[in-house]
């Protein structure tokens, strides 16, 4: 049997422990008894670490349901930003003041994570005169990687609906063209060998949260223009 997640954060309703049923979530579910695990053991400086990889563990599985491709190597804080834009959570995005201050919040804490994690965690190794990480502070950077696992998780279920192509409705078809349209494309064929690809699934999820994967919006676009509707 699993053992419940880290911290009671995770237990007040509405609890991650039911997220963790979800295969597509697994390496959440390690990356979490992780951070448990270094917190149970009191070692600061690896329960930084963990934290930091479960935000990154987050970021990487929720882009990958939204078939947002993003380059391994990238920081955390630019990971965390590639995942607000796609699910229409960054600050430029967003015209109400309170909930734009809260993502930039969200964005603020993300980088003073990495920058704990790089400069007090064992992530890089540790010179001999190196000062040891107190516990406080490694619990408020689990705090923080639970919080934000959770908000963007919660933002994900909330927002995303995945579908297929054969499930659009005309409403939901025309508004697949208008986005085609306003990106500025003349001809899908070219599509599957472009960013373009991409910036449209994203814009179309953004307007009917439902999640085209990318080889779905071609072949819709596709037969759309087949039957003399682009």
């Amino acid at each position: 049997m699993h053992r419940s997640p880290l911290l009671p954060l995770f237990q007040t309703p509405p609890s991650l422990e039911e997220v963790w049923q979800h295969e597509e979530y697994s390496t959440l579910r390690d990356a979490s008894d992780t951070l448990n695990d270094r917190l149970s053991e009191g070692d600061a400086d690896s329960a930084v670490t963990a934290a930091g990889s479960l935000v990154e563990a987050t970021c990487k599985t929720l882009l990958k349901s939204l078939d947002v491709e993003y380059d391994p190597t990238i920081d955390l804080p630019d990971l965390t930003n590639r995942l607000t834009k796609a699910l229409d959570l960054h600050p430029g995005s967003i015209t109400k003041h309170a909930l734009q201050q809260m993502c930039q919040g969200a964005v603020t804490m993300i980088t003073g994570l990495a920058g704990l994690r790089n400069a007090e965690s064992d992530a890089h190794g540790r010179g001999p005169d190196a000062s040891l990480l107190p516990m406080n502070h490694a619990r408020l950077a689990a705090y923080i990687a639970c919080a934000l696992t959770r908000y963007f998780i919660e933002s994900y279920e909330a927002r995303v609906s995945r579908c297929t192509r054969h499930d659009l409705n005309h409403t939901e078809a025309t508004i697949l063209i208008d986005v085609w349209k306003k990106n500025g494309s003349v001809n899908p064929d070219n599509l599957p060998y472009s960013e373009e690809l991409e910036n449209i699934s994203c814009a179309f999820a953004q307007q009917t949260g439902l999640v085209l994967a990318r080889r779905d919006v071609y072949l819709k676009l596709m037969s759309l223009r087949k039957a003399g509707k682009l």
